[in-house]
């Protein structure tokens, strides 16, 4: 097995914290077996909220918005497995990650110019609590994207009790993240 084009939405915006090590795990076991990765990390682009417009493709684009992601389409149009890297911020995705996210409605669109080639997908979650019944709300909405979009889950990690800045890597959550790459 090997060869899928594998995009990582890191949603952090701390840079090198852990849901971003998490992140770093999954693409060096992906790329050891073989797997082509791209990241991206929402933080780092200016992209609007989804305005509910309706308007996909009606200017011939993606969406009537000019920010950031025009930039960032190309990427979901070519990854055939998307993995979700995030913190849990008050029970759900960073609010980087879910604009990025949202703005990917565009392909639900009846008008849509182009389609994601995404059929799989992952998610990996740091989160201070140690409580896993805490992520309900994040893995349900995962769960209820994959389904939406007919993507099919290839696994979650979720590595609780981390907060402080590296705290990840106590424990093996860095080793499962790596492992969930080699076998995507």
């Amino acid at each position: 097995m090997g060869g899928k084009e594998i995009l990582v939405l890191a949603g952090s915006p701390r840079i090198h914290g852990n849901s971003d090590m998490l992140a770093d795990a999954f693409i060096e076991g992906a790329k050891k077996a073989g797997h082509s990765v791209t990241k991206i990390y929402a933080a780092a682009h200016k992209v609007n909220g989804c305005l509910g417009c309706n308007k996909c493709w009606s200017d011939g684009t993606h969406c009537i918005q000019k920010d950031d992601m025009v930039k960032l389409y190309p990427a979901f149009e070519k990854a055939t497995v998307l993995v979700f890297a995030s913190p849990l911020y008050y029970y759900s995705w960073s609010a980087q990650l879910k604009c990025v996210l949202d703005r990917t409605f565009t392909y639900a669109s009846p008008d849509r110019k182009s389609a994601m080639a995404v059929k799989e997908c992952a998610l990996l979650v740091a989160a201070e609590t140690r409580e896993v019944a805490d992520l309900d709300g994040l893995v349900g909405s995962y769960r209820i994207t994959a389904r939406f979009c007919h993507w099919k889950d290839k696994g979650i990690l979720l590595a609780t009790g981390v907060y402080e800045k590296g705290a990840v890597q106590a424990g093996d959550w860095l080793e499962q993240a790596k492992k969930m790459g080699m076998e995507i």
